[in-house]
């Protein structure tokens, strides 16, 4: 039996870039990179100079020189898909992805067109091949491509309330319970897109927007929501690989489903501005998979911590960890023999 070659693939959390970094600090994170074949970031920040900014709650803009630091810290695959993707129309978006092209960087997850934001990026390892998809849950009005319209590769969610009129006569000003549930039709196409790219032999990743930060979240209430079990158990079952989440700025749950592992928050990665936003957290992780068959891929965590400038730096107190082991508790999270990654089982 020919045993399939070893494809590595290494994701971490969230980018939000305000300036250029330094060249010491691309060094520093092309370290934690080494040895993947594919290594894939998050884009939270539109990098352009173009465009109008949209009427929402928060837009972001960077310098698109910060493209080639992306580049020189040895990413090769950007997500797109999330809710800063437009902050600047499409004309920012597209001068953005334009960019990342000319430096070769492949972005996915947004485009033109709904069929083009949709479209997964597929890459090739030797004889083996991989496709990523990039999605969002998180979509201001207006940021979801459409036929004819550019935006990010949507999956709309439905919300309810419930109150419980004993408790609110009890407890005036109750939160009510949210209802969460992904749009069936957006869903449907993102798993018959998934199950597509499984039935061509690919190696499968699915990126997704996804969840509430604690600064929105009720106090009570639960880390990861009804509606992403839903999507990532489903998109597993489609025939994905491994779902990889971002968008809550702070380590949230890892769940093994069929052998497959859901990342619902990553955390950050680079934020250059996290010393104005004091409720994102610190600890993050970089997080390598590796594919060498049909079986569970094997992974790896690399514990990192956020300096004052929002660098990630290797966390000698492996304070992710700690967390990890905390909110995981079907998972173990044991030290490898390079002393800086931990193997999860």
């Amino acid at each position: 039996m020919t045993t399939a070659p070893l494809i590595t693939m290494t994701a971490v959390g969230d980018f939000m870039i305000q300036q250029r970094a330094e060249p010491d600090d691309i060094a520093i994170v092309a370290q934690h990179l080494e040895g993947a074949d594919f290594k894939i970031a998050n884009i939270d920040t539109v990098l352009s100079d173009l465009g109008e900014r949209n009427p929402k709650y928060s837009n972001l803009r960077g310098p698109q020189g910060a493209v080639l630091d992306i580049q020189a810290m040895g990413f090769d695959v950007v997500t797109l898909a999330n809710n800063h993707a437009m902050d600047f129309g499409g004309s920012g978006l597209a001068d953005m992805r334009a960019a990342f092209k000319r430096a070769g960087v492949h972005p996915v997850g947004a485009g033109q067109t709904l069929l083009e934001a949709t479209a997964p990026l597929k890459l090739a390892s030797g004889d083996r091949t991989v496709s990523i998809f990039s999605i969002a849950c998180t979509l201001p009005p207006g940021s979801a491509a459409g036929e004819r319209s550019p935006g990010v590769a949507p999956l709309r969610i439905h919300q309810a309330y419930a109150v419980d009129e004993s408790l609110a006569a009890e407890q005036p000003g109750s939160v009510p319970t949210v209802i969460t549930r992904p749009d069936p039709v957006d869903l449907k196409r993102i798993c018959d897109a998934v199950a597509l790219a499984r039935q061509a032999g690919d190696i499968v990743l699915v990126a997704i927007h996804w969840g509430v930060p604690r600064l929105w979240r009720s106090g009570g209430g639960p880390r990861v929501l009804d509606y992403q079990t839903t999507v990532g158990r489903t998109i597993i079952d489609a025939g994905a690989d491994a779902v990889v989440g971002n968008h809550a700025h702070e380590l949230h749950e890892i769940e093994m489903y069929h052998e497959r592992p859901i990342f619902y928050s990553l955390g950050n990665f680079w934020i250059d501005s996290i010393a104005e936003r004091r409720w994102m957290g610190r600890e993050a992780f970089a997080v390598k998979m590796e594919f060498s068959g049909e079986g569970r891929p094997e992974l790896y965590i690399l514990p990192l911590l956020l300096n004052e400038q929002g660098v990630p730096e290797f966390d000698l107190l492996n304070r992710a960890i700690t967390m990890l082991r905390e909110i995981c508790e079907d998972l173990n999270f044991e030290p490898t023999s390079d002393a800086r990654w931990f193997r999860v089982g």
